[in-house]
């Protein structure tokens, strides 16, 4: 082998070093962990949590779905869906939780109501005082 081959090849497999690391991250799980377990407080005087003063108004915060529903008042879980780890939202047309990624749905307590997801959403004890919700997260 001569010289300059050699030097191709070398200058080739340390390319490799680092696009083959970055590329198998990105093929990673795209989960997130929530290790917070501190309370949310919420102030419903906040503008960006004033929808929650309407029946089916929700908020996404904090890792967090909070929504007012007609039959359980206010209920708080995960927004972290445990299939992917992508961020769910509330679907007021058919009122549940839905994972826009692979389309799980979730019910109010948290179980699945349609997969893939298999393990349900953590639900959260909500307190209120006031305009003041209190969200443990423990």
């Amino acid at each position: 082998m001569d010289r300059r081959k050699a030097l191709q090849q070398m200058v080739a497999g340390s390319a490799t070093l680092f696009v083959v690391p970055s590329a198998l991250a990105a093929c990673g799980s795209s989960k997130k962990k929530s290790s917070d377990t501190s309370p949310l407080t919420v102030n419903l005087n906040d503008a960006k949590f004033a929808s929650l003063k309407e029946q089916g108004g929700s908020v996404v915060t904090d890792n967090t779905i909070i929504i007012n529903t007609a039959a359980d008042g206010i209920v708080a879980l995960s927004s972290i869906c445990t299939h992917k780890g992508c961020t769910v939202g509330y679907d007021k047309a058919h009122k549940d939780i839905l994972c826009p990624c692979h389309r799980s749905e979730f019910a109010f307590d948290g179980s699945v109501l349609q997969g893939p997801a298999t393990k349900p959403l953590p639900k959260y004890k909500v307190t209120r005082n006031g305009d003041t919700l209190t969200i443990d997260r423990s």
